[in-house]
């Protein structure tokens, strides 16, 4: 869950986009309700999108069971008991959004190499704003898995969480910046264990 720079890289990417319209607009290309609608997803991934994630939801893109499965193999799919009828306007907006700005790159006048190296950048961040998206309705999944074997834990049991940590913290007051840059690289494992105390 805690993966700081999945949502770093969305956040950047974009930012990028919106240096991509810049640059359109220096060109004539009129952006700015692009640029308003893009603000308003990133907006929204940020801020409310987690709040419409559940097992339950009707909009695909909301449904952790139906956008969590895989298509690949039958052991990471899993089977809804409701329809999915329904489109989230807000979300299918910002994949409207994207697709206008590479319509708008293809309209630019600009050398071969250019917009080559300009297409590559805009692939990347588009990849990066979905990834940030997908790792959005992991935590989610995760925190009501969390959640549920919480409620259920007695006092014969107890519920161990296992992470990678992402980076080492010093270990004394005075450390060297060369004793903790020494420790990049390295991976650990932590565990937290959770009991329920018993009255």
């Amino acid at each position: 869950q805690g993966l700081d720079n999945t949502t770093a890289e969305g956040t950047e990417a974009f930012d990028q986009i919106f240096l991509m319209l810049e640059g359109l607009a220096d060109q004539g290309i009129s952006v700015t309700a692009t640029q308003k609608l893009l603000k308003d997803g990133k907006r929204y991934l940020k801020n409310d999108f987690k709040t419409h994630i559940g097992r339950g939801e009707h909009c695909g893109d909301h449904c952790t069971v139906h956008a969590l499965s895989g298509s690949s193999a039958w052991e990471f799919r899993g089977e809804c008991e409701h329809q999915h009828c329904y489109e989230c306007e807000r979300c299918e907006s910002l994949e409207r959004v994207l697709r206008e700005v590479a319509d708008k790159q293809d309209k630019a006048d600009m050398i071969k190499e250019v917009r080559g190296r300009l297409r590559f950048d805009y692939t990347e961040s588009v990849r990066n704003i979905q990834a940030w998206k997908a790792q959005l309705l992991r935590s989610s999944n995760q925190d009501k898995a969390k959640q549920h074997i919480l409620q259920k834990l007695d006092e014969n049991s107890c519920f161990v969480m296992m992470d990678w940590a992402m980076k080492f913290l010093p270990v004394q007051y005075t450390e060297q910046m060369s004793d903790f840059f020494g420790k990049r690289g390295r991976s650990w494992h932590i565990s937290a264990v959770i009991t329920r105390a018993t009255m």
